[in-house]
């Protein structure tokens, strides 16, 4: 008489689960390996460069592999979580120590490297969004906002370093008034640039980054600017607004006009 197990039509999961345990371990391990050799060989930008190198490497080698669904995530989709790790160190390790968030108030010790690791990380990240975007259309749009906002903190410490920090290290406010204006330009061009191309994803992307230069020029720019750069920030703020409001009403969709939404954008 056959055992249960011999007639079982369940009977080859524990091989295929075992298989599977011992495919997610060596991807495990070598991604430990591989970034402490990193780590251990390299520092400073090159070591974010070379993590974010990894994680795009990793990404397109993704597009050779299957892709099938599977309970324990498919040979692609390990590979693609594995980019995201080495992204994921590439941006804790410049937000860290190569361009921490108090850059944008003192500027950085080293404007070169601050920038190339910033770089590496929004060029590393719209990368794994191009190779995610067919599989994983949320992670996608994850991948491509931290992108985005790569690029619009890389543009915010070059001008705080380079406008509101003097050649003795001493912070200047003209930095700060710069900054409020580069992000409300910023977020005023992602707006209209949305509006334009009926994309609500941008759209929404440049409101929030509105929002924030607006709570930005209401709390610190009010509490810690001089009267002349506060002014000036209230007025530049104030006039960008206005032109935006104007263009808005220029371009703004028509009434009953459907727009695609977020989702279906980053589907196609």
């Amino acid at each position: 008489m056959a055992s249960p197990a011999s007639t079982s039509p369940s009977a080859p999961w524990p091989s295929a689960f075992k298989s599977t345990a011992r495919s997610a371990l060596s991807i495990g391990l070598g991604l430990a390996l591989t970034a402490f050799g990193l780590a251990a060989a390299l520092d400073g930008p090159a070591l974010v460069a070379a993590w974010a190198a990894e994680a795009a490497v990793l990404a397109a080698l993704s597009a050779r592999l299957d892709a099938t669904p599977d309970p324990a995530l498919s040979s692609r989709q390990r590979l693609l979580s594995a980019a995201a790790v080495f992204l994921g160190l590439a941006i804790c390790r410049t937000l860290i120590v190569e361009a921490p968030p108090s850059a944008l108030f003192e500027g950085v010790d080293d404007l070169g490297s601050a920038l190339a690791a910033i770089a590496a990380c929004a060029a590393s990240a719209f990368v794994l969004a191009h190779y995610l975007r067919e599989l994983e259309p949320e992670g996608a749009r994850a991948a491509v906002i931290a992108g985005a906002i790569a690029v619009v903190y890389l543009g915010s410490v070059l001008i705080v370093d380079t406008l509101g920090v003097d050649s003795a290290g001493e912070v200047r406010q003209a930095g700060q008034v710069w900054l409020s204006a580069f992000w409300t330009v910023t977020g005023l061009a992602a707006v209209l640039f949305g509006l334009l191309r009926r994309k609500g994803s941008v759209r929404l992307a440049g409101l929030a980054l509105l929002g924030a230069a607006i709570i930005k020029v209401w709390t610190y720019d009010l509490a810690e600017l001089e009267e002349l750069a506060r002014v000036l920030s209230f007025v530049g703020l104030g006039l960008l607004l206005l032109a935006g409001a104007f263009a808005y009403g220029r371009i703004k969709p028509a009434e009953g006009e459907e727009e695609p939404e977020p989702l279906e954008e980053v589907e196609r």
